[in-house]
């Protein structure tokens, strides 16, 4: 039987900035894995078909994900299963999966011509404000429900400042994001009821019946 991967680290990533991009309504994002400003701020206007000095890019949040691992600070690698997760209705038949309770980065820059806009994005993260105040958030699975994923924000560790016919600085930090990650291995065959019969040694039936 193939396996089918549950791409949920994208639906988890893209409710992870969601949750940025709420805090922070007039913030662009954009995913540069060498979290380098000048090229993501060039990848930026491209994909938007900005002007090469167009400020409209500004504020940007620019980040990378880290590759997915098991979380040291939980149950880990004891956390990989297999089980039946959900009853397809009208087939008897039961989606049968993986789980691992796993961890991934996110790290990033977040950049801005205006010094007071850098100022406000660190005093809220340090004080658990706006993007800082993010602890926990849901993920809706499609067949799987919904499952709880947990935010552990870093000490911001970055600031930069360029002058190259733009003037604009940036910060940067690290979020790490736990919580449970499926492998699908297909479906099963449900079990509604077991047939038995007792019988005496010379087999002769002394009952029979159906459990449901």
């Amino acid at each position: 039987m193939s396996e089918n991967v549950v791409s949920n680290i994208h639906l988890v990533l893209q409710e992870h900035l969601n949750q940025f991009e709420a805090k922070l309504p007039r913030i662009h994002s954009v995913y540069d894995e060498s979290l380098d400003y000048e090229n993501a701020i060039a990848r930026y206007r491209a994909n938007n078909d900005l002007e090469q000095n167009s400020m409209e890019a500004f504020p940007l949040f620019v980040f990378y994900r880290s590759a997915l691992r098991y979380a040291p600070q939980a149950i880990g690698r004891r956390a990989v299963s297999k089980r039946p997760i959900k009853v397809i209705e009208g087939d008897d038949t039961a989606v049968i999966y993986k789980s691992v309770y796993g961890e991934f980065d996110v790290s990033f820059l977040f950049l801005s011509p205006m010094m007071s806009e850098i100022e406000n994005f660190e005093i809220s993260y340090l004080g658990e404000e706006s993007v800082g105040s993010e602890k926990e958030f849901l993920v809706s699975h499609s067949d799987m429900g919904d499952f709880p994923y947990y935010v552990a924000m870093e000490p911001l560790d970055d600031l930069r400042v360029n002058i190259d016919g733009n003037y604009y600085k940036a910060v940067g930090g690290r979020s790490v994001i736990r919580g449970f990650f499926f492998i699908v291995k297909g479906t099963s065959k449900i079990i509604k009821e077991i047939g038995f019969q007792v019988q005496t040694f010379n087999k002769e039936v002394l009952c029979g019946t159906v459990i449901t």
